[in-house]
């Protein structure tokens, strides 16, 4: 029959594997080293992620991908945001099978109301919860703690115990782009969405709260425009693994520390200085 599914032409359009969002830039925790950039944003700088925004991103990268797999809504602490709920529910009406993950420090999973636990529940959203040392001292209710009661709520959890953080910058931009670029791709696959943007990575689109707080001009390049005209997903991915300038501001092996809370200053973050 004309117009069956058995005849439907197949959809040429690409799948992307994963990607990330912040919800929140800042942070209830000062982890000392961390990627993300989070102890140098505050709540009054525009750490927090707009629902309009994002749904409109969304909405794009619907027309230009079939499917995405895997969604972080993260930050910061996301549950930091009044709004997650609906950053959940607007994933889920995009991204029908996807699988979305809040990736939380844990901390605020007492203060969670019952709409929120709600929406988690019937859009299917996992908590990834991340465990520091911090939440397994003697004498807490820890992190783990918390995770029965999301599992008794119908909720899956996944949790990552985390030991140690890395140091990656280069400040001198004077690394391979395409060796640093290779070294990460190895290790990560980190694909973040900002304000309608895609980045190759978190870095150059949050490098500015450690260029602001140190004097640095890192640049902030390594992203297509997901609503530039012509745009289509197989661009998008191609970008995705193109070195970008920024790649010369990251050493292609970070350096590991135990994880600590605190911050000293520039140095946490930096794995290269000046010769």
């Amino acid at each position: 029959m004309i117009g069956s599914m058995d005849h439907a032409p197949a959809d040429a359009r690409p799948t992307l594997r994963y990607f990330e969002a912040h919800l929140v830039d800042h942070c209830n925790l000062n982890c000392r080293r961390c990627g993300h950039f989070s102890p140098l944003a505050t709540a009054s700088s525009g750490s927090f992620a707009a629902i309009e925004s994002y749904t409109r991103d969304l909405t794009r990268l619907a027309e230009l991908f079939s499917a995405i797999s895997r969604i972080h809504l993260m930050g910061g602490e996301p549950l930091l945001h009044p709004g997650v709920g609906d950053f959940v529910r607007a994933t889920r009406r995009a991204f029908p099978w996807a699988e979305i993950c809040v990736v939380t420090n844990g901390i605020l999973l007492p203060t969670i109301p019952e709409r929120v636990w709600s929406i988690l529940r019937d859009d299917r959203a996992v908590l990834r919860l991340s465990v520091y040392p911090l939440n397994r001292s003697a004498g807490r209710q820890t992190v783990e703690d918390y995770a029965e009661s999301v599992v008794h709520r119908g909720i899956r959890v996944e949790v990552a115990k985390v030991e140690q953080f890395g140091a990656y910058l280069n400040v001198n931009g004077d690394s391979d782009p395409t060796v640093a670029m290779e070294a990460c791709r190895k290790s990560f696959y980190c694909p973040f969405l900002a304000d309608g943007r895609m980045y190759i990575c978190v870095m150059p689109a949050k490098v500015r709260y450690f260029n602001e707080a140190y004097g640095q001009r890192i640049p902030d390049d390594g992203y297509v425009d997901i609503h530039a005209a012509g745009v289509t997903g197989r661009i998008i991915l191609e970008r995705l693994e193109t070195p970008g300038v920024a790649c010369r501001f990251c050493r292609s092996t970070p350096l590991s520390f135990d994880w600590t809370l605190g911050r000293d200053g520039p140095e946490d973050w930096v794995a290269a200085r000046a010769r």
